[in-house]
């Protein structure tokens, strides 16, 4: 079982609690790298996994999040050019991610089995 690739360590994708198990999905982070692969540039982790437990004391956060599975990340923004993060935004869908949420900062990309967007 892949755990961490070249450029994302187990440290950024285990939940912040820092107490539970890591959960990865193998195909999600694939998928990852090999966006990063082609994007060239660093891309810092926001957030991956959140247990159960740590997802609830976030505001706005679901029961139903794909971070619970190991199934989402999100990433920083800010330190790139508008050109760039558009350049991200087409390659997340290049490399087939299913869930896309636009925030202020960041980022939010997941590999769940229907397509979902959003901006907020």
């Amino acid at each position: 079982m892949i755990l961490e690739t070249e450029h994302f360590k187990l440290d950024e994708i285990r939940c912040p609690c820092d107490k539970c198990k890591p959960m990865v999905n193998q195909e999600h982070l694939i998928r990852v790298q090999s966006l990063r692969y082609e994007f060239g540039k660093p891309m810092i982790v926001n957030s991956w996994h959140r247990c159960k437990q740590y997802n609830k004391t976030l505001p706005g956060s679901s029961d139903n999040s794909e971070h619970i599975k190991g199934n989402a990340t999100d990433f920083r923004l800010w330190h790139y050019s508008m050109s760039e993060q558009f350049e991200l935004l087409l390659l997340a869908f290049k490399y087939g991610f299913k869930g896309i949420g636009i925030y202020s900062g960041y980022l939010h990309l997941d590999s769940r089995s229907k397509p979902s967007y959003w901006v907020k």
